[in-house]
């Protein structure tokens, strides 16, 4: 992993330091806030069906979750020794399950108000095409989470090599994303794109070191300021690799 955002990382702004400093209040903060809604609500839709929720009551779960969020500026309580966006989403997450359990009523939602946009056929669809047999809740969250993580930086990745004019050479290389080339691969790639080997060699690896640089970034956001990226990404690898209920 590249290391080259190290010496300043302590004193980056990221997206969750900006919305807990703000409280949500600013239009940047409440930018950055709709950003993570809209990016981590799936980790939390699959933790609460796996966990026993029906569909529905799942969506409705994480919506009137990330109405707290908002209205009740809960991002200002994060505790910056424990800097985690995973951990703190997650565990005020639980709060909120515990809480409509106590209620024993489904969530309304705000009075029909929908901080998302979430169709439930598609989440559902996707929580079936993403479920492991014997995954438990957590495992099933940190997994989704990781894959979120990777799925934004690639989306981010491909965003700059189109402004760069290099839509074509970065739709062909993207499977080197997770994997080397093989020898295989060369001939084919060559006659495609036009290009020699030792180009495309260049090109394999400058898009894979930019890629472990927005993976890097993508983690460092979802952190308060001083957060161990590193640890983070361990953590993350680890729930990629490790089998299902571990």
């Amino acid at each position: 992993m590249e290391s080259g955002a190290d010496s300043h990382a302590c004193f980056k702004t990221t997206r969750w330091t900006l919305v807990a400093m703000a409280g949500g209040e600013s239009d940047e903060a409440r930018e950055a806030m709709e950003e993570l809604c809209q990016a981590y609500w799936f980790p939390l839709y699959a933790f609460a069906r796996r966990s026993g929720h029906p569909s529905a009551q799942s969506k409705d779960l994480v919506q009137g979750f990330f109405l707290q969020v908002i209205e009740k500026h809960l991002f200002s309580r994060a505790n910056a020794d424990k800097g985690k966006l995973r951990t703190f989403l997650l565990t005020a997450f639980r709060r909120h399950l515990s809480h409509e359990a106590r209620r024993e009523a489904t969530l309304k939602r705000g009075g029909g108000e929908s901080i998302l946009s979430i169709d439930e056929l598609d989440a559902e669809s996707w929580y079936h095409e993403q479920l492991i047999e014997g995954e438990t809740p957590e495992h099933m969250y940190d997994r989704q989470w990781a894959l979120t993580l990777m799925e934004k930086s690639v989306r981010s990745l491909e965003e700059q090599w189109r402004a760069r004019g290099k839509a074509s050479l970065f739709a062909h290389l993207k499977p080197f994303l997770t994997r080397q080339p093989e020898a295989g691969d060369y001939p084919s790639l060559e006659n495609d794109l036009g290009i020699s080997r030792s180009s495309l060699k260049t090109s394999v690896h400058r898009l894979r070191a930019e890629y472990r640089s927005q993976i890097q970034e993508q983690i460092e956001g979802t952190q308060l300021a001083g957060g161990d990226w590193q640890e983070e990404m361990r953590s993350l690898i680890r729930a990629l690799a490790s089998p299902p209920g571990s």
